[in-house]
C-alpha cells in the first residue's frame, strides 16, 4: 500500500483528530497485507468509529479507498472493489 501522498490530500486535513488516529492505525496495521488479511482490520476500524458515534463522509471514504487501493494488484483491486460495497466505513 502506497501511503506517501495521502496526508497531502485536503480530505486528510479536514479529518478530526479522532478519525485521523483511527485511519493511521488502520493503515499501519494493514501495510503490506493482502486485502483478505486486511479486511478484519477494516471491520475493526468500522466498529471503533461506531463506538465513538463517528462516520466517514463520502469524501473521507474516497480518501480511505485511495489509500487502500493504491498498492494493490489489478486482481486485488477487483476484489477490493467488490468488498467495498459490502463494508461501509
Amino acid at each position: 500500500m502506497n501511503t506517501t501522498n495521502w496526508t497531502n490530500n485536503p480530505a486528510w486535513n479536514a479529518l478530526s483528530p479522532e478519525k485521523q488516529e483511527i485511519l493511521q492505525n488502520l493503515i499501519s496495521q494493514t501495510r503490506g497485507l493482502p486485502i483478505s488479511q486486511a479486511l478484519p482490520h477494516l471491520l475493526q476500524a468500522q466498529s471503533r468509529l461506531k463506538e465513538k458515534n463517528l462516520a466517514f463522509t463520502p469524501k473521507e471514504t474516497d480518501l480511505l479507498m485511495q489509500v487502500f487501493s493504491s498498492g494493490l494488484s489489478p486482481k486485488e483491486k477487483a476484489t477490493f472493489e467488490t468488498l467495498r460495497h459490502f463494508v461501509r466505513v
